[in-house]
């Protein structure tokens, strides 16, 4: 079949058609311009026009220097119309032409797009298949191209051809590389924007540096290299962005039938109200850092410390006959009230010093309450913490001990002096609880379970028979050192779940049926340190802590429940720190200071202190049940203390008739003779 060959008017690329196809509109396959091929009758419009290849280019004169002017705005190209389109020969429609290149350019993609380096044949461009729209579509076509000639520049402006004489067309520098150019280049022909007067909107996907040569003897050869931004490896960049914004959520497991409910509870954005957070099964990720903001106190009263009565007179005796037991109240670490009429007096005291915690032996004794006398020991392996991590059963026949150091537990039946757990590793298959270390270990009621407390508020709960986990909760706030040992959390007065302070929430976690829990109250905000824990039987939270606003430390204590917040009574500096809560009844709240004094706030209509109870010595360890217990020192004996039992509220104290809001702090001495306050003045 005769051939027609013709040029592209807008890349001057050599093209070439059958001779049957004149006067027919074709599109050149390397720049997509549409035009006319010479010859014969106008037949179809530019939609139908074929796609012509490119055959071996014949050399070029040098493009003629042009002086560089800036780049104009870039504006939307105009259509062409389709009467202005220059004649060239047409390829059959039929039979497009399979493309000829020459040897040094790569093949055609099978998109039909010239610059694609697959070497998979062009498909005709009648069968190409819109692509899904996309929001770079809008965008307006690049500027025409110089006037030198150039159609791959993309500044407007034509570069400087080679000095007058040289042999030489080489351009100084390719075209300087778009950012919006980044994924075009996998576009069908078909699906992109027409450009102005040649084929630079083609290359709009791809960074073309074209360079022109002019060999030894006049012949020209020229190269183009086209910069291909790979589709692949785009979208692997893209999933890898994906996956660091959206991670895989973690699925629960099953949990222990008969033990926990299997399916998790709805969580609210920060463990609001009926907030279940996570029970049962393999443990989630917990989160790293503090969290929320920091809590700066609301409005509230500075609780002040009356002064201490010079000459106390009249006497509130004590509920009982305080025994003396032979211990050194230096060495007491925990103070173990009886929990009814029937049970001993328990302390933990340390027995062995050790070194730096290692080697020191911590013992569990028993004390009757009517003689002092001791009963029952037992020794376990201590950690050198001040406040360790043991609890007493009710009955006072079991004793569980964690060792923070180590992680593991150990449980003794007292009185058999057996091991019911020996060294048990809750968190032994559990590294990242284990990771946030133990902060507290309790018993239920009845002491079948232990409940384990990490740092950062989880709790566990294990049968003692079987070592099986019965279930766990963790709450929506968990994060390693939320919560301070022994310190932010407590067990509730029926031995059926315990509470515990996350970052400024409280959180009440049933243990003895079904474990799971919920928010029983909230600050609002993130605390520096939890001071002391407590909750009535009501529900009701007394909550002492310690704020780190603004590098501003401040210590308040409040009343907490889960729809409402008492004001805050800012602690005074020289009243030492809670170290310890509890509660009588609902109406009755008390704190234990580092400096041995007891403080009690009425609750039953508002929040508001009742007196403050010093010792002679400064020291004494508090507990609080249906009745205010103290251990304190023996006056003029070291290695006596006395055990006394106070009725709550406190008898004589205050007048009834004058309301709590108004009434002033009443400032007492608690020895072993029960309360003693100065005697009141005669009235002139």
């Amino acid at each position: 079949m005769p051939l027609l060959e013709v040029a592209c008017p807008g890349c001057q690329a050599p093209l070439k058609a059958p001779d049957t196809m004149a006067g027919k509109k074709a599109r050149c396959k390397r720049c997509n311009t549409s035009f006319r091929l010479p010859g014969g009758a106008t037949a179809d419009s530019v939609g139908d026009s074929q796609m012509l290849s490119v055959v071996d280019p014949p050399p070029a004169p040098a493009p003629a220097p042009a002086a560089r002017r800036p780049s104009p705005a870039r504006k939307p190209a105009p259509v062409e119309d389709d009467e202005d389109i220059p004649s060239a020969a047409p390829v059959d429609d039929d039979e497009p032409l399979a493309a000829v290149v020459a040897d040094e350019e790569p093949a055609p993609a099978a998109g039909g797009d010239p610059f694609s380096f697959d070497a998979t044949p062009a498909a005709p461009a009648a069968k190409k298949k819109p692509r899904p729209a996309r929001d770079e579509d809008d965008e307006p076509a690049p500027a025409a191209p110089a006037a030198s000639g150039d159609p791959f520049s993309f500044d407007g402006s034509a570069e400087p051809a080679a000095k007058s004489g040289s042999k030489s067309g080489i351009r100084k520098k390719p075209p300087a590389r778009r950012d919006d150019d980044a994924d075009e280049d996998d576009r069908p022909a078909a699906g992109k924007k027409k450009p102005a007067g040649g084929g630079g909107g083609l290359i709009k996907v791809a960074v073309a540096a074209a360079v022109f040569a002019l060999v030894a003897g006049g012949v020209v050869a020229g190269v183009i290299v086209f910069l291909n931004n790979k589709p692949g490896e785009q979208a692997k960049n893209e999933k890898k962005k994906d996956e660091k914004v959206e991670p895989p959520p973690v699925e629960p497991t099953p949990t222990p039938a008969g033990k926990t409910d299997p399916t998790p509870p709805p969580k609210d954005k920060e463990g609001g109200k009926g907030t279940k957070g996570t029970t049962g099964g393999t443990p989630p990720k917990v989160a790293k850092g503090k969290g929320g903001g920091m809590l700066t106190l609301p409005a509230g009263k500075v609780f002040a410390f009356p002064v201490k009565p010079a000459a106390p007179k009249a006497v509130t005796e004590p509920s009982n006959n305080p025994p003396p037991v032979e211990l050194a109240f230096a060495e007491v670490r925990r103070f173990f009230p009886p929990a009814k009429a029937d049970a001993d007096i328990g302390v933990a005291w340390r027995s062995h010093a050790g070194f730096q915690g290692a080697g020191e032996k911590i013992t569990l004794s028993l004390f009757s309450p009517n003689t002092g006398k001791e009963v029952a020991k037992v020794e376990t392996e201590g950690d050198g913490s001040t406040e360790p991590a043991c609890d007493l059963s009710v009955d006072g026949g079991t004793f569980a001990a964690g060792n923070r150091l180590t992680g593991k537990v150990t449980v003794w039946d007292v009185r058999k002096k057996v091991k019911k757990l020996d060294a048990f590793d809750p968190y032994k298959d559990k590294p990242e609880h284990k990771a946030a270390k133990l902060a507290a270990v309790y018993l239920t009621e009845p002491p079948d379970r232990l409940v384990t407390v990490t740092t950062a508020g989880a709790v566990h709960v294990w049968e003692l028979g079987t070592k099986a986990m019965a279930g766990e909760y963790v709450p929506p706030k968990a994060a390693p050192n939320k919560v301070s040992p022994g310190r932010g959390v407590a067990s509730t007065p029926n031995r059926q779940g315990v509470v515990v302070a996350v970052g400024g929430t409280v959180y009440r976690v049933d243990t003895a049926g079904t474990v799971s829990g919920n928010q029983a109250a909230d600050l609002g905000g993130d605390v520096g340190r939890s001071l002391a824990l407590a909750v009535s039987p009501g529900g009701k939270v007394l909550y002492a802590f310690e704020t780190d606003a603004d590098g501003k430390k401040e210590k308040a204590v409040m009343m907490l429940t889960e729809d409402t917040r008492s004001p805050a009574f800012r602690w005074p500096a020289d009243g030492g720190e809670p170290v310890s809560a509890g509660w009588a009844g609902d109406n009755v709240a008390a704190l234990g200071t580092s400096q041995g004094a007891a403080v009690w706030f009425d609750a039953e209509t508002g929040f508001n202190p009742i007196a403050v109870a010093r010792t002679p010595e400064d020291k004494a360890a508090h507990a609080v049940g249906d009745s205010h217990w103290t251990l304190l020192p023996s006056a003029g004996n070291p290695k006596l203390c006395l055990v006394i039992e106070l009725a709550l509220p406190p008898q004589g104290v205050g007048d009834p008739l004058t309301p709590a809001a108004r009434r002033p702090t009443a400032s007492l001495v608690l020895d072993g003779k029960g309360l003693s306050q100065d005697t009141p003045k005669a009235a002139p």
